[in-house]
Order: structure tokens, then sequence, then C-alpha cells
């Protein structure tokens, strides 16, 4: 599969938009270019060309015209154009690739489309993330470089992108903090299918897991305020292990938080 993106400096969403398009597990090359001819002869187009179109392997936002956003108002990059297009694919799952979509396409596209989601608690400090990493890759003011180099920059980016989103680096993540992969190849690693978990009297939750991911056939409905209930409730049970809260007690907050969401 050729990919073409455009030349010069580039940024968390088309970097991870190609990296998601490795997970298809099909031979990737990709050329950086802003030239039509060349344009014209790749089979897949990202960040680049002015035209979104699936079906002819077109995935830019930076047509005049271009105005897609999400329900919940941010607006598509080219991440979440490939996202849309390839997730349920990449994850096998629409459900886990919804999470995705949550957790890291629609924050990278809302940085790339100039919408702030967070706010600074310290005046003059900001949070790294995914996309300052990303542009930390690109030249700064005081660097001059060549083709060459800034190629080397560029491919170093992606394969920081697709390490990060590989199977055993999920792996890694779901021993640390129980972070259930996206990557179907995940689901045969030892480590997952092995998982028991004392708490629920040693039942095998990492193959439950698996079981009832390749069960859901549909992407649930999620609204507006999907996650401010989950969150709420991982902060309830949160209070119950470290003991600051018995399990009743942080129940009826949990309640309580939950009437004020509505």
């Amino acid at each position: 599969m050729l990919i073409a993106t455009h030349s010069g400096s580039f940024h968390a969403d088309e970097v991870f938009a190609i990296a998601a398009m490795k997970l298809l597990k099909e031979p990737v090359e990709v050329i950086r270019t802003r030239d039509r001819e060349v344009l014209a002869e790749a089979d897949v187009r990202i960040d680049v060309g002015f035209n979104h179109d699936p079906s002819s392997g077109d995935f830019d936002h930076h047509q005049r015209d271009f105005n897609m956003t999400r329900e919940n108002g941010i607006g598509y990059a080219s991440f979440g154009l490939i996202w849309r297009e390839y997730g349920a694919r990449i994850c096998g799952d629409a459900e886990v690739a919804d999470a995705v979509e949550q957790t890291l396409v629609q924050p990278v596209d809302a940085n790339d489309t100039g919408q702030q989601i967070s706010k600074t608690l310290i005046e003059g400090i900001r949070p790294m993330n995914v996309n300052a990493v990303i542009g930390g890759f690109n030249s700064r003011w005081d660097e001059d470089l060549n083709d060459e180099q800034e190629r080397a920059r560029f491919d170093a980016a992606i394969e920081l992108a697709t390490w990060l989103t590989a199977p055993e680096q999920q792996i890694k993540a779901f021993a640390n903090a129980g972070t259930f992969p996206s990557q179907l190849d995940a689901y045969e690693n030892p480590e997952l299918t092995d998982f028991v978990n004392p708490y629920f009297n040693s039942a095998p939750t990492g193959q439950i897991s698996i079981n009832r991911a390749e069960a859901v056939t549909v992407v649930p409905y999620k609204s507006a305020n999907y996650f401010k209930y989950q969150d709420a409730l991982q902060n309830a049970v949160t209070r119950v292990f470290d003991g600051s809260e018995d399990a009743k007690t942080s129940w009826k907050t949990w309640v309580a938080e939950a009437e004020a969401f509505s």
C-alpha cells in the first residue's frame, strides 16, 4: 500500500493515522509530497490533497467546505477520518475501536483542529501529551534540516506512534493499569489469557474480557455524559480500594454525583 502525506512540518494526526494503517498488517510505503501527479499515484492520501472520499483513498480535512464534526462537537482531522473508516477493522471489535476513538483519536483531532478540551491548573504550564511529543520531532527554530534529515525525524515519529499502539505495549498497559488491549493480536498473549484477579475470587478475568469483547457486534450508544458517569464510578471503586470510604458510602456518593449529571 502506497500512502502519501504532505511534506514539511508534521503533526500527530497524520502520524497516528499512518501508524494506524500499518496495523492493518499490509506492506506500507510512505511518501511525503505536495506534487499532485505524485499524490495521484498513491493508494491512500492522508492529510493532503484537499479531498475527503474514502472510496478513492482520500482523507484530508483542510478543504474550505469540510465541516465534519462528531456529536460532541469535536471536528475530524486526518486521524479521525482514518479511524472512522478502518478503526473497527484494525481492532476487530467495534466497541474497542470506539474506546480508542474516545481516548486517543478525539484528543489528537481536537488538538489539530484547534479545539480546547482541557484547561491548565497552573498558569503558563501546559501538559505534555502525544501531540506535543510527536510535534517535538520537528525541527527547532535554530535548526536547518535537509530533506533526508527531515524524513528521518518523520520516520522516527511514525516509529514511536507505531510502538505506542503495538500489542506488546498494550499488554504492558494492561498489566500495569488494567487497560484492556484494543489489538486482536494481544488476545493470544498468555499475560492476558491467563490473567486472574484475586478480587473476583481468582476468576479468569482476562479470558472473560476477551470473550465479551469478541461477542460485541454493535457499537453501544454513548451519551455526551458517558465518561463523566464512567469516571465517577471508577472513583467510587477506588475509594473502596484505598479505604477512604466503605462500599455503601462510596455507592451513595456515586449516585449523588450521577444524579447531578442529569
